[in-house]
């Protein structure tokens, strides 16, 4: 009986704490004559430039490790130049180290796997995306391809947007005070000081949250976000 009677106040007792410390901390910062509050806004914009990155391996006996590694160059060389002869430049296609790791089985080395990487960009999301589709078939059918697309926002736009966002979070932050201020015989006054918060970049419909901020590449869409920490006076 006596736990039932506990249960039952447990969560009306949790209400009241909460009430009396929100009154609480509102009567700090309006004894103080200032006010602290989270102002947020957001974005949607499209991607400016895609990037392809495309993964071959390729495995191997013990006996033709050099020749392995040599028919993967010659199959990225043709590759580039089937590439180049459709518009993608030269400078946009990025082709890194090849690496390799030995194979095993009960124990003992029976050959090597090869793995190369190849990344092109271009401004032309479209045709990244044709080229997404058709990658496996400009390689030979004995190298295995894995490839996928990143989307990004010129760097320079986003410096432009995370203006613009800040203006809006801050006039967000004021509307938040003038309603925590309504009704209690003060107003809100001057902005003593402001300090941006979360910046992240997500797919449209996210609703992840990082303190370190997120940039997701993996859609074409993007909604922007940003947070500010406002403090303003009360009068």
């Amino acid at each position: 009986m006596k736990d039932k009677i506990f249960s039952n106040l447990l969560p009306i007792a949790i209400m009241l704490a909460s009430l009396i410390f929100s009154f609480s901390y509102y009567s700090t910062n309006k004894q103080s004559g200032r006010i602290f509050v989270l102002g947020t806004a957001s974005d949607k914009k499209m991607s400016d430039v895609a990037k392809l990155n495309i993964n071959l391996n390729k495995s191997c006996g013990l006996d033709n490790k050099n020749q392995t590694s040599d028919y993967i160059k010659k199959s990225i060389g043709i590759l580039v130049n089937k590439l180049e002869a459709q518009g993608f430049e030269k400078s946009k296609i990025n082709i890194y180290t090849i690496n390799g790791n030995s194979r095993y089985s009960n124990g003992s080395e029976i050959g090597y796997e090869y793995y190369q990487r190849i990344s092109v960009s271009s401004e032309d999301i479209d045709k990244i995306e044709g080229l997404s589709d058709k990658i496996a078939s400009m390689l030979p059918q004995d190298i295995s391809v894995n490839a996928n697309i990143e989307y990004f926002i010129d760097m320079e736009k986003i410096k432009d947007i995370k203006y613009k966002l800040v203006q809006k979070a801050t006039e967000d932050a004021k509307k938040r005070a003038q309603i925590m201020a309504k009704g209690s015989n003060t107003s809100v006054g001057k902005l003593i000081s402001l300090r941006t918060g979360i910046f992240q970049i997500t797919e449209p419909l996210s609703v992840d949250v990082s303190d370190y901020g997120i940039y997701s590449t993996e859609t074409r869409e993007k909604k922007i976000t940003i947070t500010v920490n406002a403090d303003f006076a009360l009068n």
